[in-house]
This record gives structure tokens, sequence and C-alpha cells, in this order.
């Protein structure tokens, strides 16, 4: 990705294929690059992401594993950032605990509000959240308001 976001028309080879010179891809970035985060393992280990990427994304994760995720990321990569997505659904009651779903949690404000506080103290540098529900935008719009506003 790196190679033809510098290069014109770029000529390589490697295990995943060929480019003969004959092809260009464009447009090319503005900035020097645009940051690669690995997702996941993607089959490879947390040293080769740490060398060949400028993050770490991955999902959400119970936080004794995210704690030695953690520990494993920073004694590879030092201070590249790991950022993490959780899915977001806002229980009617602001008090109401964590119930798990599908990549996430669906729980009440105070709750999450706790959860990010813990998630930045453990070192988690970037959460992208996905609210669902029938009105994503009014649930994003409560989230911004009764869970980023107090854990600022």
């Amino acid at each position: 990705m790196r190679t033809v976001w510098r290069e014109d028309f770029p000529e390589i080879e490697s295990s995943w294929g060929t480019l003969d010179g004959e092809m260009d891809m464009v447009p090319k970035p503005t900035t020097e690059t645009i940051p690669l985060l690995p997702t996941g393992h993607a089959r490879q280990e947390v040293e080769w992401i740490a060398e060949h990427g400028d993050g770490w994304f991955f999902y959400h994760l119970p936080m004794e594993t995210l704690e030695s995720y953690l520990a494993d990321w920073r004694e590879a990569a030092g201070d590249k950032p790991y950022a993490m997505a959780v899915q977001t659904e806002l229980a009617d009651d602001p008090t109401a605990g964590p119930e798990p779903i599908h990549l996430g949690y669906r729980a009440g404000t105070e709750w999450f509000a706790e959860y990010f506080r813990d998630l930045a103290e453990l070192g988690v540098d970037h959460v992208l959240v996905s609210p669902g529900g029938d009105d994503p935008a009014a649930n994003l719009t409560r989230f911004a308001e009764e869970v980023v506003e107090p854990v600022r």
C-alpha cells in the first residue's frame, strides 16, 4: 500500500502478486502517508504488526484479555496507538449494568462512562463506538451527551 501511495506506476513483485509498472493508483494521498492499523491479528504476530503498522485496531475483549493484549502491544510497539471497536447499545435505564451483545455491550450510560474511563486507564488510545438501535443518530447524540461528556 505504501509503495503504491508513494510511487507513480510502481513495479513490485511479492508473494501477493506483481505490479509491472503499467498501472497506477489515483488519487494519491495528500499527506505523506495514511496510517495503517492492522485489524485483529491479520494472521500475523504482534511483533510484525508493531513493525509494519502505524498502530493496532482490535475488537472489544474482556478486561483481563485486553490487559494482556495491551501489555504485549506496548512491549512490541511502544507508544504506537492501540484502538478498538465496541458496539454500544444504550439501555433506557442509565444505571443498567452490562449485557453482552455481539462485539460489545448493552448497558446504561453510567456503566459505559465508567467502562471508557477504565479503557483509558488501561492505555487504550482510541475507541470506535457503534451505537445501534432504530435511530442511530439520536443514539449517537445521547451517547455523546451522557457518556463522552462525563468521561472528559
